[in-house]
Protein backbone atom coordinates (compact mmCIF):
# COMPACT_ATOMS: atom_id res chain seq x y z
CA UNK A 1 0.00 0.00 0.00
CA UNK A 2 1.38 3.27 -1.01
CA UNK A 3 0.85 6.14 1.14
CA UNK A 4 -0.77 9.35 -0.33
CA UNK A 5 1.37 12.42 -0.44
CA UNK A 6 0.90 14.52 2.21
CA UNK A 7 -0.22 17.99 1.46
CA UNK A 8 0.52 19.63 4.21
CA UNK A 9 4.11 18.21 3.98
CA UNK A 10 4.11 19.94 0.58
CA UNK A 11 2.70 23.22 1.61
CA UNK A 12 5.17 23.15 4.78
CA UNK A 13 8.10 22.70 1.98
CA UNK A 14 7.03 25.74 -0.38
CA UNK A 15 6.24 28.44 2.83
CA UNK A 16 9.83 27.22 4.04
CA UNK A 17 11.56 27.71 0.85
CA UNK A 18 9.29 31.08 0.28
CA UNK A 19 10.72 32.31 3.48
CA UNK A 20 14.05 31.79 3.00
CA UNK A 21 13.59 32.69 -0.56
CA UNK A 22 12.30 36.34 1.50
CA UNK A 23 14.97 36.50 4.00
CA UNK A 24 18.02 36.47 1.44
CA UNK A 25 16.18 38.83 -0.80
CA UNK A 26 16.10 40.93 2.03
CA UNK A 27 19.72 40.32 3.50
CA UNK A 28 21.19 41.21 -0.18
CA UNK A 29 19.06 44.59 0.06
CA UNK A 30 20.04 45.28 3.41
CA UNK A 31 23.57 44.91 2.40
CA UNK A 32 23.09 47.32 -0.77
CA UNK A 33 21.74 49.62 1.81
CA UNK A 34 24.38 49.28 3.89
CA UNK A 35 26.72 50.36 0.67
CA UNK A 36 24.30 53.36 -0.05
CA UNK A 37 24.87 54.56 2.92
CA UNK A 38 28.52 54.08 3.21
CA UNK A 39 28.82 55.97 0.28
CA UNK A 40 26.70 58.75 1.58
CA UNK A 41 28.92 59.25 4.54
CA UNK A 42 31.77 59.66 2.21
CA UNK A 43 30.75 61.87 0.21
CA UNK A 44 29.21 64.26 3.13
CA UNK A 45 32.60 63.82 4.56
CA UNK A 46 34.26 64.84 1.71
CA UNK A 47 31.54 67.57 1.05
CA UNK A 48 32.77 69.19 4.06
CA UNK A 49 36.31 68.90 4.13
CA UNK A 50 35.49 71.29 0.71
CA UNK A 51 33.81 73.66 3.37
CA UNK A 52 36.47 73.45 5.60
CA UNK A 53 39.38 74.23 3.04
CA UNK A 54 36.97 76.80 1.02
CA UNK A 55 36.35 78.38 4.56
CA UNK A 56 39.90 78.83 5.09
CA UNK A 57 41.03 80.34 2.04
CA UNK A 58 37.87 82.56 2.15
CA UNK A 59 39.58 83.75 5.55
CA UNK A 60 42.71 84.36 4.36
CA UNK A 61 41.13 86.22 1.57
CA UNK A 62 39.01 88.40 3.77
CA UNK A 63 42.43 89.06 6.26
CA UNK A 64 44.91 89.86 3.16
CA UNK A 65 42.00 92.52 1.63
CA UNK A 66 41.48 93.83 4.66
CA UNK A 67 45.41 94.48 5.81
CA UNK A 68 45.21 95.94 2.61
CA UNK A 69 42.62 98.13 2.79
CA UNK A 70 43.93 99.04 6.11
CA UNK A 71 46.86 100.04 4.88
CA UNK A 72 45.35 101.94 2.02
CA UNK A 73 43.15 103.98 4.55
CA UNK A 74 46.64 104.20 6.61
CA UNK A 75 48.55 105.97 3.52
CA UNK A 76 45.52 108.44 2.72
CA UNK A 77 44.99 109.55 6.15
CA UNK A 78 48.94 110.01 6.59
CA UNK A 79 48.68 112.22 3.46
CA UNK A 80 45.86 114.14 4.77
CA UNK A 81 47.45 114.60 7.63
CA UNK A 82 50.80 116.12 5.81
CA UNK A 83 48.78 117.85 3.31
CA UNK A 84 47.18 119.82 6.68
CA UNK A 85 50.15 120.72 8.34
CA UNK A 86 51.46 122.01 4.58
CA UNK A 87 47.88 124.37 4.51
CA UNK A 88 47.68 122.07 0.62
CA UNK A 89 43.95 122.19 0.45
CA UNK A 90 44.44 120.96 -3.07
CA UNK A 91 46.22 118.22 -1.73
CA UNK A 92 43.39 117.94 1.01
CA UNK A 93 40.79 117.30 -1.02
CA UNK A 94 42.31 115.08 -3.55
CA UNK A 95 43.25 112.60 -0.73
CA UNK A 96 39.79 112.64 0.76
CA UNK A 97 38.47 111.48 -2.84
CA UNK A 98 40.43 108.55 -2.56
CA UNK A 99 39.09 108.05 1.32
CA UNK A 100 35.74 108.36 -0.59
CA UNK A 101 36.47 105.87 -3.28
CA UNK A 102 37.97 103.71 -1.16
CA UNK A 103 34.71 103.51 1.03
CA UNK A 104 32.69 103.07 -1.85
CA UNK A 105 34.63 100.01 -3.05
CA UNK A 106 33.47 96.98 -1.36
CA UNK A 107 36.21 94.59 -0.35
CA UNK A 108 33.47 91.85 -1.76
CA UNK A 109 33.47 93.11 -5.30
CA UNK A 110 35.02 90.38 -6.14
CA UNK A 111 33.84 87.94 -3.87
CA UNK A 112 32.10 86.19 -7.50
CA UNK A 113 34.98 85.85 -9.42
CA UNK A 114 36.61 84.60 -5.90
CA UNK A 115 34.02 82.11 -5.69
CA UNK A 116 34.36 80.83 -9.49
CA UNK A 117 38.12 80.34 -8.64
CA UNK A 118 37.30 78.11 -5.71
CA UNK A 119 34.71 75.87 -7.37
CA UNK A 120 37.45 75.10 -10.13
CA UNK A 121 39.17 72.29 -8.52
CA UNK A 122 42.35 73.26 -11.36
CA UNK A 123 42.71 76.66 -9.30
CA UNK A 124 46.04 77.22 -7.20
CA UNK A 125 46.14 80.74 -5.65
CA UNK A 126 49.31 81.95 -3.36
CA UNK A 127 48.08 84.18 -0.51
Amino acid sequence: MRKKPNPSLSLSTDAIQSILKEFYNFKKIEEEEKTKRTQIIKEAEACIERIRSQKEIFLEYLEHEYKERASTYQKLFSGIDAAIEKGDTAMVNSLMQGVISQIQTSPFRGIQDFREKLMDKNFVDEL
